[in-house]
């Protein structure tokens, strides 16, 4: 890939918009795509949300028999995972730089739902409840969204402006790798902690990259073998294909 010197703007400070001689008035907040956007980047509105979610989706469906005395747990873990986490997850790929008070307020929301449908006390300890079902605490949950949402950056056809964002900004990390906020950042930490990162390293040098399904598969299997704690090796033979033209 063609490195480029890219001009970094801190938007902390000035935040004065014109369109021709017309001053802008810029808000605090705004949806895309039903996702609530912060101007400085800050995702606590969306941790709230998420957490009303969760909890206001499963009291929804608990009639339909998730608890200890209606489906099997297993059952009611599918349905869970399959219509409440994704409707609280929903555009978590664009929460960057999550606090770890707002995760202890996501875990918790998530427990209280998975020692429910096992019929556990609130007391019960959490490493046990989520071991029960097999199931992953919401942190990796985000983590894998993310890590997902890489691949199908990477994997757009190189006219797709997205495209051309994403590869700008991550010249521009690194080059300046002191920039904390933002989706690259964020993408960068998550690689080191599931020891992934040198398939973006490679990326970055010669535009290679793990094909759809190999990426998929790749990711699925890393957070699988952390749960089960086997080990954390990344595979050593992969599938490649080179940047989409």
């Amino acid at each position: 890939m063609c490195s480029t010197n890219l001009k970094l703007i801190d938007i902390t400070r000035n935040r004065t918009w014109h369109l021709g001689n017309n001053e802008l008035e810029e808000c605090e907040n705004y949806t895309h795509l039903g996702i609530i956007c912060s101007k400085y980047l800050d995702t606590q509105q969306n941790i709230l949300d998420a957490c009303a979610k969760i909890r206001a989706t499963f009291m929804g469906i608990i009639n339909s028999g998730i608890h200890d005395k209606g489906l099997h747990p297993l059952t009611s873990k599918k349905i869970y995972e399959r219509i409440v986490l994704p409707k609280a997850l929903y555009g978590c790929e664009l929460w960057n730089n999550i606090l770890p008070a707002d995760t202890v307020i996501l875990e918790r929301a998530h427990r209280q739902c998975i020692k429910f449908m096992q019929g556990l006390p609130k007391r019960t300890r959490s490493d046990i409840a989520v071991g029960l079902l097999g199931s992953m605490y919401v942190e990796a949950e985000i983590d894998l969204h993310k890590l997902r949402f890489l691949g199908q950056l990477i994997h757009l056809p190189s006219f797709r402006v997205a495209k051309h964002i994403f590869v700008n900004r991550l010249i521009a990390y690194i080059q300046n790798p002191t920039v904390t906020i933002g989706f690259i950042p964020d993408i960068y930490r998550i690689l080191v902690k599931y020891g992934l990162l040198n398939y973006l390293q490679v990326f970055s040098e010669t535009g290679m990259f793990p094909m759809k399904f190999v990426w998929k598969k790749t990711i699925n299997d890393k957070f699988v073998d952390m749960n089960s704690n086997f080990g954390t090796a990344v595979p050593t033979t992969t599938v490649i294909c080179r940047d989409s033209k």
